[in-house]
């Protein structure tokens, strides 16, 4: 990955970096940059949460209609899945994921994929998400929590 940023020699002696950015400085993000984040769609899915760590900071959502995913995201997860099939009855074990016979059709959400930050989510809230394809697969962004449902 190409950056550009300055370097300056401290008081001290040591060289110190700073603004580190994206070539022309576009600040750089985790999300976009790093992971290789692209959004796969416009549209807003409904789901649920399907299990949330507060404290690990990550959950999963399980979508309300797997199949109106976009397709490459629908690839993604089931291609996710079936390379680690063989870790699934360790998985399903964990606390940390999914517990629902559909483990295998949710997508990974991070706290910092929340549309507001400081939402709390718990397991089985409504939701409504955006879908993104990265270098670790499919997930789950810009999830908001639905009031009454």
């Amino acid at each position: 990955m190409e950056i550009e940023f300055g370097i300056f020699r401290s008081k001290g002696g040591r060289y110190v970096c700073h603004h580190v950015t994206m070539p022309g400085g576009e600040p750089i993000s985790r999300t976009a940059h790093i992971e290789g984040r692209e959004a796969a769609s416009d549209l807003f899915f409904i789901g649920k949460v399907s299990t949330w760590s507060f404290q690990k900071g990550f959950g999963w959502i399980q979508p309300s209609d797997f199949y109106a995913l976009p397709k490459s995201v629908q690839s993604a997860v089931l291609d996710h899945q079936h390379e680690n099939n063989t870790t699934r009855k360790q998985r399903e074990k964990s606390r940390n994921y999914p517990e629902s016979a559909a483990w295998s059709e949710c997508l990974y959400a991070r706290i910092v994929d929340k549309a507001i930050p400081g939402q709390r989510f718990r397991k089985g809230d409504a939701v409504r998400f955006k879908v993104y394809l990265g270098s670790n697969g499919a997930g789950a962004s810009d999830i908001e929590l639905l009031e009454g449902l």
